[in-house]
């Protein structure tokens, strides 16, 4: 018995987390990369730290980032950015762009593509 369960209650508790895929690893694992894409705007590399600090292992990490898409999250972090940058010197908000989209993960192909971007409206 373990703080005040006993061991029926418990793997009764576990069976149903388990019916409600909360037990899945790679589900989880999935949902959190989602979430780091969707929700937090993380590049891959920033993804990957998000989901080991939630304590997701590496393979299934791996097969949830495999097909991982960071484009979108870093136009909406530059769109975000952008609107704090207004009235700054071109060179400054390039900089700042730089630093928020490295910070986040994101890959240098990534970036210098969104600064190309941004430069070019």
């Amino acid at each position: 018995m373990k703080n005040g369960y006993g061991e029926v209650e418990i793997l009764e508790a576990l069976q149903k987390l388990e019916a409600l895929g909360y037990m899945d690893d790679r589900a989880v694992a999935s949902s959190l990369a989602r979430q780091a894409r969707e929700l937090k705007n993380l590049g891959k590399r920033g993804a990957a730290l998000y989901l080991a600090k939630r304590g997701v292992p590496g393979d299934y990490a791996g097969e949830a980032l495999a097909s991982y898409e960071e484009r979108e999250a870093a136009r909406r972090l530059v769109e975000k950015r952008m609107r704090g940058l207004k009235g700054l010197p071109p060179e400054v908000r390039r900089r700042r762009i730089f630093s928020a989209l490295q910070r986040r993960g994101f890959s240098s192909g990534t970036i210098y593509e969104m600064l190309r971007i941004e430069e070019e409206q």
